[in-house]
């Protein structure tokens, strides 16, 4: 594989269930599924999770001065059916990680798992 190339398909080529698929083969081959991680990712904090039903990215609120209740947001979710990422939930521009990124990101154990 050519550097910087990736063997993920995009979610635009193929459907939702397939590339869902390559979310649960990732964390299978990790160990990691059914592992709710806490993840940092290029200085922000996450959680994260995958199952046989969904993958899910949330991001942990870094201001401790905020209002209780208040610990973080869903950034990407993605199952069999659907993948909603944070653009997609939020009116503003995002700079978080959209779902094909996850993938690549985590596959390659960009991340830092603490």
């Amino acid at each position: 594989m050519e550097a910087g190339k990736s063997a993920f398909l995009y979610p635009a080529e193929i459907s939702p269930r397939d590339f869902f698929q390559q979310f649960i083969e990732v964390f299978e081959r990790k160990g990691w599924l059914n592992v709710n991680l806490r993840i940092r990712h290029k200085g922000r904090r996450y959680r994260i999770l995958c199952s046989a039903e969904e993958f899910l990215a949330y991001r942990i609120n870094g201001n401790c001065g905020i209002t209780p209740g208040i610990p973080g947001w869903p950034v990407c979710m993605i199952n069999h059916e659907r993948i909603i990422e944070d653009a997609h939930m939020s009116a503003f521009v995002s700079d978080e990680p959209c779902a094909y990124e996850w993938l690549v990101h985590l596959a390659d154990s960009t991340v830092e798992i603490f």
